[in-house]
């Protein structure tokens, strides 16, 4: 008989328990982080993973630019951080956690990134996509447990949250798909992370 996997993590957002599934996700980003990386490795160094972001900075093609340049300025700082580089899912969200027959998540589809730990709960920000339009409450509310969890500052937390907002809508346009509010959000998690000064 084969176990097909339980519900995605999104299940308990949908339940209303967003503050327990952004613990759940904190964890296993910290989780990932602690496994041993051999030194040939050939995992993706996030310089590279955000090179979509630097090179529409250095080439502005059009509306928006202002905010590229912003996020590539962010992301330079992020990764200048003398923080050691660890192991990265890379695409962390609530639909690449699914909840196995021990009763724990577990993960699907990973990039297989290395770098700072901070950026692999980026792109829980956004997720799961049903629960609307990110909020001020909501990304603030994830960023201070996110923090918590993997003992970094909440401003690198929304640093990370940023970059990984302004370089989405680059990815979803090379894949010809419709980037929705995408600009909105990064410029939200811009405002958020100036605030943290």
């Amino acid at each position: 008989m084969t176990y097909l996997p339980g519900p995605p993590l999104s299940a308990l957002v949908k339940t209303g328990e967003d503050e327990e599934a952004s613990r759940i996700l904190a964890q296993t980003a910290k989780s990932v982080s602690l496994l041993p990386v051999l030194e040939d490795h050939d995992f993706i160094p996030l310089r590279r993973w955000f090179r979509a972001l630097f090179e529409r900075a250095k080439a502005p093609a059009g509306a928006n630019d202002a905010l590229f340049v912003r996020a590539a300025s962010v992301a330079h700082l992020l990764l200048a951080l003398k923080t050691k580089s660890v192991l990265l899912h890379g695409d962390l969200h609530h639909d690449n956690l699914l909840l196995d027959h021990d009763g724990r998540y577990k993960m699907i589809d990973p990039k297989g990134l290395i770098g700072h730990p901070a950026y692999d709960v980026a792109n829980a920000f956004c997720n799961p996509p049903e629960s609307g339009r990110a909020t001020r409450d909501r990304i603030m509310k994830q960023a201070d447990i996110f923090s918590s969890t993997l003992g970094q500052e909440i401003r690198v937390i929304l640093g990370f949250g940023f970059v990984h907002a302004a370089i989405s809508p680059l990815w979803s346009h090379e894949d010809g798909e419709d980037p929705g509010n995408g600009m909105e959000t990064a410029q939200l998690f811009f405002d958020l992370w100036q605030e943290q000064v």
